[in-house]
């Protein structure tokens, strides 16, 4: 009893008059690695282009986005699950559990990352006649990151459910894109690099930022999981887990699948337009993303002892915060848009229409706050893959409705409706279940949930 009264205490203060400067120093600090971690790519993409030239860059790209791409399935959706189950075992004191997710998941994503690879090595052998010979050996050693990726991203979510949020971004936002630079630019000078040789250097960064966030996780475990017996519940764990991963993917082709129409449907021309708008009009998410990484550990704790009222205000707090930022990033894009898109070139001025369409969709969906992290880490993540597969098949069946009819700008309005329907369905879902409001307004009368 003493313990839950203390961890209620806790609760508390975390959403009293610490929460504003916890918000804002944990989202702050999100948002600043993951700045520098797009400059820092940028960065190394030139870098790159320079010392291997088109064909060997080429290699290289493809191969580590083959890896990224695979990695992802490979961690069976195990990182959110363990961001929220952790926040509630530590808040419960329920150390055995803690440790045995622990365990689970180291066991269950290794079995999944190197069946993933030897997968992926198998498929590049049977095809290996009809590449070249460099992007064979790119893409075989290449699979080797592939196990270190899912364990990197694991680390991740398991320090940030324990609470140390800026630190679990270290590694993967900082340690490995500086030593990579850094190894490049020296190695350039005593070798001749090519596209297997730079994935190998990727492949060795990433071994030593996953051993960092090796030992970060064992020095902040808590005392007590170190000394228990683990307590497993497999089946419980896999099935979220699947729930997860379903939604995540479901995420991507969403996102993806009005690129891949618009090509398919209309050429590389108006392919090229729609993603220049899409990569400017997704800055306006930022701040929300570095928000969703801070708070989902809390909402975790707070939602684990019904404390509805300090859930509300966190809620409200961080979309009003989010939107705010969003709001300025919108007005930019709308107004000033032409100033960006002339930044890749006079031809790319014809996606001005595009641009608005996005910045007023992702204004919007960054308003309606975090809903799907909300659903997520109260245990209702089921209604997020359920609402993302709608928004998804309402999306791809607009696109191509629309096309005809308004070109590539109708991609846009269908992208436009498909996020306001999904942001919709979902604060619906959060309102009948939680009782609560997850936009920027927030102050919604409480019902009962149902």
């Amino acid at each position: 009893m003493q313990i839950k009264t203390s961890l209620v205490a806790l609760a508390e203060k975390l959403t009293n008059g610490s929460l504003k400067s916890s918000l804002v120093k944990g989202a702050s600090g999100s948002l600043g690695l993951k700045i520098f971690y797009t400059l820092l790519s940028f960065i190394t993409s030139i870098l790159l282009s320079r010392i291997l030239g088109v064909k060997g860059f080429g290699h290289y790209t493809y191969a580590i986005s083959c890896a990224t791409l695979v990695s992802f399935p490979a961690m069976m959706g195990l990182n959110a699950l363990l961001t929220r189950e952790l926040a509630r075992f530590k808040a419960l004191g329920a150390w055995k559990e803690l440790s045995g997710l622990l365990k689970w998941t180291d066991r269950t994503v290794l079995l999944t990352s190197l069946l993933a690879s030897f997968s992926v090595g198998v498929v590049v052998w049977c095809f290996r006649a009809r590449l070249e010979n460099e992007a064979v050996y790119s893409l075989w050693v290449a699979m080797l990151i592939i196990p270190i990726l899912a364990f990197i991203h694991i680390r991740q979510g398991a320090i940030r459910g324990l609470g140390y949020i800026v630190k679990a971004q270290i590694p993967h936002f900082l340690i490995r894109p500086v030593l990579f630079i850094s190894l490049t630019v020296i190695l350039s000078f005593c070798i001749e690099l090519s596209g297997p040789i730079s994935v190998g250097i990727r492949v060795l960064c990433a071994g030593i930022a996953l051993s960092v966030s090796m030992i970060m996780l064992k020095k902040h475990l808590p005392s007590p999981v170190k000394n228990v017996s683990p307590t497993f519940h497999s089946r419980l764990w896999l099935k979220s887990g699947i729930i997860f991963l379903i939604a995540g993917t479901t995420s991507i082709v969403n996102e993806q699948i009005s690129v891949f129409l618009v090509g398919s449907l209309m050429g590389g021309k108006e392919t090229g337009l729609y993603e220049a708008a899409r990569k400017g009009a997704i800055f306006i998410t930022f701040v929300l993303a570095a928000v969703n990484m801070t708070i989902g550990p809390t909402i975790a704790r707070l939602y684990t002892y019904n404390k509805k009222g300090e859930l509300q205000r966190l809620i409200t707090k961080s979309a009003r915060m989010a939107s705010l930022s969003a709001l300025g990033a919108a007005s930019f894009f709308i107004f000033f848009g032409r100033w960006y898109l002339h930044l890749f070139g006079e031809e790319f001025l014809q996606a001005s229409n595009i641009l608005i369409i996005l910045s007023l969709a992702y204004l919007l969906h960054v308003c309606f706050g975090p809903t799907s992290l909300i659903l997520n880490m109260t245990g209702h993540e089921r209604h997020t893959a359920v609402g993302l597969a709608l928004a998804t098949l309402m999306n791809a069946f607009l696109t191509f409705a629309l096309i005809p009819i308004w070109g590539v700008e109708g991609a846009a309005v269908a992208q436009f409706i498909s996020i306001i329907f999904y942001k919709v369905l979902l604060i619906i879902f959060i309102y009948k279940t939680i009782g609560i409001n997850s936009t920027f307004l927030g102050g919604m009368p409480k019902i009962k949930p149902g």
